[in-house]
């Protein structure tokens, strides 16, 4: 019973598959629809896995590049460790110093050969100095992209990712990190720089190749103009 006397009226209207009810007179109900969205950061790590899964499976050594990168992964894990479980140092440093040499022996012997078919050593002359050694495909086009594009990036991604550790150890004055860290970006920087060196003189054998190429023919066309000009005048 409402004020004045007055009773409230309410009215229900069905009325096909929707149902209002009203306070003296009708108050329609609005289906709103439902939209499924999906936060934008998980999208953006879904398109990233994507991409990176379809880079690997596009290589022409899969398997390859995944060792390649393999160890490079273990390492992080490992450095990590401590921050999770109650570990020795001992315990921690030697398994992740393994690690770095693994790393290092199998992008220097193994990866950089069949993923970009370069090769680098250093020999020791008379002299007693440090000399670098190359070998590159005689035909650069023969490396797969995918291929090409895991090893270069994982290798600058993995030195940057340490460099950025080394940083933030420094910052908080862990001096052992600091050391392991050391050994590790030594190992890195090692390889980084052998196969830098080992591209730009595959790179500069490619650009004689082609000058002598051209020259030979320009030479061969040139020549063969002069014999037809003085048989033409006979």
């Amino acid at each position: 019973m409402a004020a004045g006397g007055e009773e409230l009226e309410f009215l229900s209207v069905e009325d096909g598959n929707t149902e209002t009810t009203g306070l003296a007179g009708t108050i329609e109900q609005q289906n709103i629809p439902r939209v499924d969205s999906e936060p934008s950061g998980a999208a953006s790590g879904n398109t990233t896995t994507n991409a990176v899964a379809q880079l690997f499976n596009s290589a022409a050594h899969p398997r390859i590049a995944i060792l390649h990168v393999f160890f490079k992964i273990l390492a992080i894990i490992v450095y990590f460790i401590p921050t999770f479980y109650t570990i020795s140092y001992v315990k921690w440093f030697i398994p992740l110093v393994i690690m770095f040499a693994l790393d290092f022996w199998v992008v220097k012997n193994i990866t950089g050969r069949l993923l970009v078919g370069l090769r680098w050593w250093n020999d020791i002359s008379d002299d007693g100095e440090s000399e670098w050694r190359f070998e590159s495909l005689d035909d650069p086009n023969a490396v797969n992209s995918s291929d090409y594009s895991i090893f270069w990036y994982s290798m600058y991604i993995n030195t940057l990712v340490w460099g950025f550790i080394g940083f933030w150890s420094a910052l908080g004055l862990k001096l052992n990190n600091l050391v392991l860290i050391a050994v590790g970006l030594t190992l890195q920087s090692s390889n980084l720089v052998g196969y830098w060196k080992c591209s730009k003189d595959a790179k500069q054998k490619l650009e004689a190749g082609v000058q002598n190429f051209v020259t030979q023919n320009a030479m061969s066309v040139l020549g063969s103009r002069i014999s037809n000009g003085f048989s033409f005048g006979r």
